[in-house]
């Protein structure tokens, strides 16, 4: 048995968690395709080399019908749901601002982590047939290690400039500025993206959007519990996310539990997926701690 909340009380975490949603969350909002949503299904379009030209002939035949440059990929949206968030009843119209925005933004903060979770997970599982598409278990980061990679992505031919994007280290990002050229870089991605609000760190280097990531995010992708960490780099258009996100969908009082408290969730849908495998590439590097000086070899030394 439960009881909802107040409209006024739901109205106002609702306005609250939203904001919080915008300002906190999301961190790689736009750097993947919107496919397009029907009821609780997502559908993407795969653009792959292209529809042949063929020259025309100048007699009378039928045209030959053919569909290898165009192709759909279509996904269930899974259904998440965050953990409960608990408000004691004497608590509910004496709680200040202070715990109110708390509780907002950890339900946001919770909800936005999800959402990348669920896109880098695609990456992961995407690239999971490849031993190590780059680097290796003991390689520091370095520029051209991440060079080889972008080169990879453009290989393909017909990808727009400018949407390609490389979740990093904070330590990593320290280390690859002790690269002249690299240090000197500054961020010419879009400015509209969450990640410019959010991120800790983020810079344009040889057409590639870098992002700090929270170590945490990088946790998830080790093979080898920790003593080297597998990075992402993937095109925009070749890897799709959607979402149908909820707002705050529970806000009951439970009163079949202890002082009778309130109890908010979110609920909502999202999928992720592959979309053009030579545009995501993975590279394994050594979990560095400390920055080392950049020796440039002279040529006596070399």
């Amino acid at each position: 048995m439960s009881l909802e909340a107040p409209k006024f009380y739901r109205e106002s975490w609702k306005d609250g968690y939203i904001h919080a949603l915008q300002t906190k969350g999301h961190l790689l909002d736009g750097t993947s395709r919107r496919g397009d949503v029907k009821a609780k299904k997502v559908k993407w379009s795969i653009i792959n080399e292209g529809n042949n030209v063929i020259k025309l002939s100048g007699a009378l035949k039928p045209v030959v019908m053919a569909s290898q440059g165009r192709g759909v990929i279509e996904l269930d949206l899974d259904d998440y749901e965050t953990e409960p968030d608990w408000i004691f009843t004497p608590d509910l119209e004496k709680i200040g601002p202070n715990e109110k925005q708390a509780s907002e933004e950890s339900l946001a903060m919770s909800v936005g982590r999800k959402k990348d979770w669920i896109q880098l997970d695609a990456l992961a599982a995407y690239t999971a047939d490849a031993a190590s598409d780059h680097g290796a278990a003991n390689l520091r980061v370095n520029p051209f290690v991440f060079a080889t990679a972008k080169a990879k992505i453009f290989a393909k031919g017909g990808l727009a400039p400018g949407k390609v994007y490389c979740g990093i280290r904070s330590i990593d990002m320290e280390q690859l500025k002790v690269y002249p050229t690299f240090g000197k870089a500054t961020w010419r991605g879009p400015e509209d993206l969450p990640l410019k609000r959010i991120a800790e760190d983020a810079i344009t280097y040889n057409g590639v959007h870098y992002i700090v990531f929270p170590d945490s995010y990088f946790a998830r992708y080790t093979p080898d519990a920790g003593d080297s960490f597998y990075y992402y780099m993937w095109h925009a258009d070749c890897i799709g996310v959607e979402s149908n996100w909820g707002d705050i969908n529970t806000f009951v009082q439970v009163p079949t539990m202890e002082g009778n408290p309130w109890m908010l969730k979110i609920g909502f849908g999202a999928a992720a997926v592959g979309l053009l495998r030579d545009g995501v590439q993975r590279i394994r590097l050594d979990a560095i701690s400390t920055v080392d000086e950049h020796v440039v070899k002279t040529k006596e030394q070399a």
